[in-house]
């Protein structure tokens, strides 16, 4: 018997400095129904994108036809303004409306994979870039299916998750307590700049905001006004299933922090379930224990995809 060919190596384009696209010729491929059109991986601050990559290549064997997507987050982020943060991310907004635009009935919806704060930043700043984009013709109908997978995150403090990131790898106990004001002095300007509410209260409060992913819905149809009546806010909710990935051993991202947030969608009507590991470290679940981690990501996206809201 010939031995199979290997697979393919995975090519990342670098669009810019933090976005990078990973495509396969779907005419080669074959049409996948199952797989999501485009997969959007927001990855954790100031991550090598070796480490990223394992991620994209893991998804590239769950859904070989989907368009993958890698978001940087690193220390540019904090100094760098709203407009210019969006300006980034512009090429995931223009991907998105092109795609939807050429697949138009093959469609197959958006996966979302956070990665720790940092990733729910970068997811944040996309939301606020799509909100604010002219509707298209593909825009406008909606990117449904969506599901978002939250993956250590979110904290609250981010002044403590800006200490732990940039003194983690200190194995000096006196430096890193020397690094604590410069830190608290940095951190301080950033927030003045960043304005109120704080960064981490900001991220908490819009992913659990029905407005997270705009265009996942018809926002036209004036089904997220307020005043709309409780029930049908509720059902607007449940078009995004989420997966909370979470540890008990995090010291990053502390889990009483993620449950406090879980348990605040869950009182919103969002589609919550939880993957809660005992003694993973951050945002290291998928290395320590990657069937259990993958699987859950693939009973949310088969959830996601059969549940489609019908246009109205």
């Amino acid at each position: 018997m010939p031995l199979a060919p290997p697979p393919a190596p995975l090519l990342l384009a670098r669009l810019n400095s933090h976005v990078y696209v990973s495509r396969l010729d779907e005419a080669a491929s074959g049409f996948d129904p199952s797989s999501p059109s485009v997969i959007i991986v927001f990855g954790w601050f100031n991550a090598q994108v070796s480490h990223e990559k394992k991620y994209i290549e893991s998804f590239r064997k769950i859904y070989p036809t989907s368009i993958l997507v890698l978001v940087k987050a690193d220390s540019s982020w904090l100094w760098t303004s709203q407009a210019g943060r969006e300006a980034l991310l512009e090429p995931v907004a223009e991907l998105l409306d092109r795609t939807k635009r050429e697949q138009s009935e093959r469609w197959r919806g958006v996966l979302l994979h956070a990665m720790s704060n940092g990733g729910g930043m970068q997811l944040l700043v996309l939301s606020k870039l799509l909100a604010r984009r002219p509707s298209t013709a593909a825009s406008s109908a909606g990117l449904e299916p969506v599901a978002l997978v939250l993956d250590s995150v979110p904290d609250s403090n981010g002044l403590r998750c800006m200490v732990v990131v940039f003194t983690q790898a200190v194995r000096n106990p006196l430096t890193r307590l020397l690094a604590v004001p410069m830190l608290a002095f940095f951190y301080s300007l950033f927030a003045l700049a960043y304005g109120s509410p704080a960064v981490l209260v900001d991220l908490r409060r819009r992913l659990n905001s029905p407005r997270l992913v705009p265009l996942a819905k018809r926002v036209e149809d004036g089904s997220e006004k307020s005043t709309a009546p409780e029930s049908k806010e509720r059902t607007v909710h449940r078009d995004i299933p989420r997966l909370y990935i979470a540890s008990k051993a995090d010291t990053m991202t502390r889990f009483s922090q993620v449950e406090a947030h879980m348990d605040e969608a869950m009182r919103k009507g969002f589609d919550v379930r939880a993957e809660i590991f005992e003694n993973t470290t951050h945002v290291s679940h998928a290395k320590q224990e990657p069937e259990r981690y993958w699987s859950a990501v693939k009973g949310l996206w088969m959830e996601a995809s059969t549940k489609v809201r019908p246009r109205l």
